[in-house]
């Protein structure tokens, strides 16, 4: 498993999975593009990962992500990111903050095509990474060989979440929320 936290600043991006279709409400994942917030609150508590905060889960396949957590998480607060990797290739997490009033859906539309890459857009500002509570996080919650823990906090707003695998070198939008 190969999974990492990127702190550098990218200068490209590339999003989603396979297809045109923009229904996001769709349960094969990797299959449409989100253009909406993806999150959802069928996630595990994250009293059950053994966390002090809301969890999210990113799921990576070879075609996409999926973003299952809350619609919502608190400003300021400190929040966890597990994401399963089943693949050997290197997976590069990110949160973002969508700044100066933009959206989601304006973020998906950058791209012309699945995975291909498109120049950053300036509104984009990288979550707060917790390097420390991340490492407390993965010592204590119960995670499966393929998974590894991030922890962020956030300024207000809505966020994008999404991934980069370098052997392929394609960006995959996963979902959003919004920090309150």
């Amino acid at each position: 498993m190969r999974i990492a936290h990127c702190a550098v600043v990218l200068a490209l991006f590339a999003t989603v999975s396979c297809g045109g279709d923009d229904d996001s409400s769709s349960s094969d994942a990797g299959s449409t593009q989100p253009t909406e917030s993806v999150a959802t609150t069928e996630v595990e508590p994250a009293e059950a990962r053994g966390a002090g905060g809301v969890v999210f889960s990113v799921t990576q396949a070879d075609d996409g992500c999926t973003l299952t957590g809350p619609d919502t998480v608190p400003a300021g607060a400190t929040y966890f990111v597990v994401v399963a990797n089943p693949s050997e290739d290197r997976v590069d997490l990110y949160v973002s903050l969508l700044a100066d009033g933009h959206t989601y859906q304006e973020f998906a539309d950058l791209q012309e095509a699945p995975g291909k890459i498109f120049p950053k857009p300036s509104y984009i500002v990288y979550a707060s990474s917790k390097p420390e509570a991340a490492t407390e996080f993965n010592e204590t919650a119960d995670l499966a060989e393929d998974e590894s823990g991030y922890a962020y906090s956030s300024e207000p707003g809505p966020h994008a979440v999404y991934t980069w695998i370098s052997t392929t070198d394609a960006f995959w939008l996963c979902g959003s929320f919004e920090a309150t």
